[in-house]
């Protein structure tokens, strides 16, 4: 009787093993490396890691999120197979991020275990896709990402940031995106005062740095429509600039520790 009970288990455990290779590969979930592969220039200037908040799209959940830890530049995640990977990560959880869009035939390492290797060539078409995903989950699915950015990045001149959202958005929603979509921004010039002294890093590689003197004005040309941020570490302060069409706003704010 012990034997043949111990029978019964074995087979169950068997049952249960089979049952859970099953389920998986009807999910067809994969699992895929995403690697930080750029610091930002907060992290390179101030001497200081930083944390990530990385945020994705599942194809059959939507948007995911992850709190990535100071000095970590590498994690495993589990995504639904089909569809575009988008893929972006934010320092301090809002800062200008790294990221990339892959096609399923494309992904670096093969289709069974992809690899996201994040930059900030990818941050700004990831993070337009995102925004798209959370008004109108599934359209992004069949975006080719690497056209995509390159399209993007060469409309802004390098930059893909300097480029108009709203057409995007419309030609993306009507089914009609193509060349002729992406708008380059006009840029402008922006006097600040009052801003306490120091040396201000940029959040991306893009933009040069601020040295700001006591009681002094200063004049910044490059601006366009859009969220700028700069970090001035003894403080831990950020400076928050939105710009408008032709003109700017800015604030200071403390980041979190």
């Amino acid at each position: 009787m012990k034997n043949k009970n111990n029978l019964l288990k074995s087979l169950a455990a068997g049952l249960l093993i089979l049952l859970s290779l099953s389920c998986s590969l009807v999910s067809g979930e994969r699992q895929i490396s995403v690697y930080l592969s750029e610091e930002s220039p907060w992290e390179l200037v101030s001497g200081k890691e930083v944390w990530y908040l990385l945020r994705w799209i599942d194809p059959q959940a939507g948007i995911m999120e992850q709190h990535i830890t100071a000095g970590i530049n590498k994690v495993v995640i589990e995504a639904a197979k089909g569809g575009l990977l988008v893929f972006a990560a934010y320092p301090y959880g809002t800062g200008t991020p790294i990221g990339a869009l892959l096609t399923p035939d494309s992904s670096e390492g093969g289709i069974s275990k992809p690899e996201a290797h994040l930059t900030y060539a990818g941050g700004a078409a990831a993070d337009i896709m995102l925004t798209l995903e959370e008004y109108a989950p599934g359209l992004t699915a069949n975006i080719e990402g690497r056209v995509f950015t390159s399209l993007l990045n060469e409309a802004g001149s390098g930059n893909g940031w300097r480029v108009r959202r709203e057409s995007i958005y419309r030609d993306i929603l009507l089914g009609q995106l193509d060349a002729a979509t992406f708008e380059q921004l006009p840029e402008y010039k922006l006097e600040m005062f009052g801003i306490p002294q120091g040396y201000w890093i940029p959040d991306t590689p893009e933009r040069s740095g601020i040295s700001v003197h006591t009681g002094s004005s200063i004049t910044i040309s490059g601006f366009f429509k859009g969220t700028f941020r700069y970090l001035l570490p003894i403080e831990n302060l950020c400076l928050l600039i939105i710009g408008g069409e032709s003109e700017a706003f800015w604030y200071l704010e403390q980041l979190p520790p």
